[in-house]
């Protein structure tokens, strides 16, 4: 990608303040419904994204949006930063004592948001697999727990944003979720680095057993040296 030109950085102004608006007045819209704010931004995603203006008038979004410019290029930086700053933003509020006093609860609470969910999103693919236009018998199985497992994985940062809205994100409640959904995303991502295996869309240079160990390992590491430094810091 070469520099950006000005109609670039304009269309990137551009693309930026309408998503501004639209989501700072559909948050608005939300909390006089007594709802979080995140609800709104999200409602006024889908209204800019495909699913409305996209299907609704193709032409516009493709001008707004373009995702093969420089300017969407950089619009998903600037998207995908922001969700890590989120993360890092809700980390820093996260109160690791309380965590690790609910680890019980926790472990039980993501058991049965993953195992409900991945079940739904596995039964009906699998013996209905023409309802999502799969027909191969040989991918079946994979396409099931695909779904299944994308169904059952969390999203975190709008977990966090609806409980800091709700200012509930440091109570014991609000732990209870977040350890959850940490947990959740953990496993299931990990139950997804085996399905890419499995369907060969994985990493070809590292085999799935791999993927698995160096998952466990990672995350054995944050859990104990990365906590022995955040507690140091």
């Amino acid at each position: 990608m070469g520099k950006l030109e000005q109609l670039d950085v304009m269309l990137l102004l551009i693309q930026l303040g309408i998503m501004l608006l639209a989501g700072r007045l559909m948050a608005e819209a939300a909390r006089k419904l007594q709802q979080p704010a995140v609800v709104g931004e999200l409602l006024a995603g889908i209204l800019l994204g495909p699913t409305v203006l996209g299907l609704i008038s193709p032409e516009w979004f493709h001008n707004l949006f373009p995702h093969e410019s420089s300017s969407g290029i950089v619009l998903s930086g600037i998207v995908q930063m922001a969700v890590v700053m989120l993360l890092f933003i809700a980390g820093l509020e996260v109160d690791l004592h309380i965590v690790w006093q609910q680890g019980r609860q926790a472990i039980y609470t993501s058991v049965f948001g993953l195992i409900i969910p991945f079940a739904f999103g596995f039964v009906v693919p699998y013996y209905w697999p023409g309802l999502f236009g799969g027909e191969a018998e040989s991918m079946r199985l994979p396409f099931a727990l695909f779904l299944g497992t994308s169904m059952a994985i969390t999203a975190l940062p709008v977990i966090a944003r609806v409980l800091m809205d709700l200012g509930l994100f440091k109570s014991r409640m609000g732990m209870l979720v977040i350890s959850s959904a940490m947990i959740n995303d953990v496993v299931g991502w990990l139950i997804f680095s085996v399905i890419l295996g499995l369907i060969g869309k994985g990493n070809q240079h590292l085999s799935m057993v791999t993927t698995v160990l160096l998952t466990i390992g990672i995350t054995a590491i944050i859990l104990t040296l990365g906590r022995g430094l955040l507690n140091r810091v």
